[in-house]
């Protein structure tokens, strides 16, 4: 259950996870990690975890074809604990090795992989027990060639099991975005919160934007990562699952900002990995599955008749492919 994952032109590299969530159910952490090819349905298992964990990050480093795995929980002398661990897996050799240990001992953050090639952390947990650690608002990160993490600002607000993206957009129309977007997740008190943070890179500093049309409960983003849209995933009062697009991102602090297209998805996504499949602009759903089995619910853009009116209204270009910057079609 709950294993994590990043995506990279059509593959995912999937990581990790537990087993066990019943009341008087042991969770035991997960050292499975696999590469799923979304075009095919493929699934290659790769080289095992160096230390099984939950409650991690899966970061694509894309400049150096590595994939991270950040942090988690996982089990030391019979016990869960938090690690501030960094292995860092690499695609060639498919070997094992160690990165730059995080500050602390970290799980329930997030993190990306940004446009000046670092990997960038923030928010989450000192240990798995919620009842008694407090809300990290610290953010971190790793700069190319780097050994150590270089703190940065804090968010504005304290949150953990939120979501993370990051935005590359040189060629813009407008102004060049070059952003990191934090939403939703858990508050210090436990409550959901109704806000994203942007991370300028130039100015390097958190803004807070709270708007009437970012709902409650935000669980998972993505990134048209070179056009400036965002797409957010979120639970009503229903449990139904609600995709939002979002352009027009310059104008998101303005309070009549209303560049927002709202899709009811026919099935529920919530616990599940978002993966965005840039070649085919797909977006699949990986529901929680016991290794080896995996189900898989796919939104294909091009051909889903759900929402599909709505999306190609927020994407005005839907047809354009994203693959032009990326050259990486890594296979063992």
């Amino acid at each position: 259950m709950e294993p994590k994952g990043d995506a990279v032109g059509c593959f995912a590299f999937i990581a990790g996870g537990y087993a066990g969530q019943g009341q008087n159910e042991k969770i035991t952490p997960s050292d499975q990690f696999f590469r799923y090819q979304m075009l095919t349905g493929d699934k290659l298992p790769l080289a095992n975890l160096p230390q099984a964990t939950y409650w991690h990050e899966v970061v694509v480093h894309v400049s150096d074809e590595e994939i991270w795995i950040l942090g988690g929980v996982v089990q030391e002398g019979g016990k869960n604990v938090a690690t501030k661990s960094t292995h860092i897996y690499d695609t060639a050799l498919n070997k094992w090795k160690s990165g730059p240990n995080l500050p602390t001992p970290l799980c329930q953050f997030a993190a990306c992989y940004t446009s000046t090639k670092s990997v960038l952390i923030s928010g989450g947990r000192k240990s798995s027990n919620e009842t008694a650690v407090p809300v990290l608002p610290t953010a971190y990160i790793c700069k190319p060639e780097a050994t150590s993490w270089e703190k940065i600002c804090n968010l504005n607000i304290p949150r953990y099991s939120h979501s993370m993206a990051a935005l590359f957009c040189d060629d813009m129309i407008e102004e060049p975005r070059h952003e990191v977007y934090v939403l939703g997740g858990k508050g210090i008190n436990g409550q959901y919160l109704e806000s994203i943070e942007i991370y300028r890179m130039d100015s390097q500093q958190w803004t807070t934007v709270i708007h009437p049309l970012f709902k409650k409960a935000m669980f998972g983003v993505y990134t048209r990562r070179w056009k400036a849209e965002l797409i957010t995933f979120s639970e009503d009062e229903e449990g139904k699952t609600i995709m939002q697009i979002m352009t027009s991102l310059s104008k998101i602090h303005e309070p009549d900002w209303k560049d927002v297209a709202t899709v009811d998805l026919p099935f529920s996504v919530k616990g599940s990995l978002i993966l965005p499949c840039v070649q085919e602009l797909n977006l699949e759903f990986l529901e929680e599955h016991p290794s080896p089995g995996i189900t898989v619910k796919e939104f294909e853009c091009t051909t889903c008749n759900s929402g599909l009116s709505a999306y190609q209204q927020a994407t005005n270009q839907l047809s354009d492919t994203l693959t032009s910057s990326l050259s990486w079609n890594w296979n063992p």
